[in-house]
């Protein structure tokens, strides 16, 4: 049998520590995530939303794989299939490839456009098509994208700033390897690792 004091001090006990946190459930963290998400644009969206970035990459057929863990540094990558700018082939035309790279499953910190110059007959309008798919790709997340595409047709090493992210364009022209030209959007914070 319970003493009367013993309940008074039972109840005591309980009353001291108060109401308990009560924890989201799955729907409110689904809403709340949500509503994360919707109010992100720009650059915040590729980096912090990683499906709309490969949407968007797929949008110019890059098929891109999920972002997953990878083995080696970056921790995590999402990789697309070469797509054919110029050329007659894969294996002797130009072309453009899409990564993206980070150190965690909810964040992206490099997005990078490579284009893989084997045939430069018409380097110009190569130039110009893989301009145009970076320039269409920022489009889908509203940014203006006018100072990268002028710096792939310039094809020439290149640095800027856009909202929420820095550009950088990189050359390299390799002994017995065809020419990249190499476009890199980095998260601001983010370490740039290779891929």
């Amino acid at each position: 049998m319970i003493r009367p004091r013993a309940l008074v001090l039972c109840a005591l006990a309980l009353s001291a520590c108060g109401p308990t946190a009560k924890e989201p459930t799955l729907l409110e963290q689904e809403a709340a995530q949500e509503n994360r998400v919707a109010s992100l644009s720009g650059l915040d969206r590729v980096f912090e939303v990683p499906g709309a970035a490969i949407d968007a990459a797929n949008l110019f057929d890059f098929q891109v794989g999920p972002y997953a863990p990878a083995q080696g540094s970056p921790a995590f990558r999402a990789i697309g299939k070469p797509v054919l700018i110029y050329g007659e082939s894969r294996e002797t035309g130009n072309l453009a490839s899409f990564v993206a790279t980070g150190s965690t499953a909810e964040q992206i910190d490099a997005v990078t456009f490579t284009l893989t110059i084997k045939d430069d007959r018409e380097l110009d309008l190569t130039l110009r098509r893989f301009a145009r798919v970076v320039r269409g790709y920022l489009k889908r997340f509203e940014i203006d994208g006018a100072q990268v595409e002028a710096a792939v047709e310039a094809n020439d090493a290149a640095k800027g700033q856009l909202p929420e992210g820095i550009w950088e364009l990189s050359r390299t022209p390799a002994k017995g390897n065809p020419d990249q030209l190499i476009v890199t959007f980095t998260r601001p914070g983010a370490t740039r690792q290779s891929s």
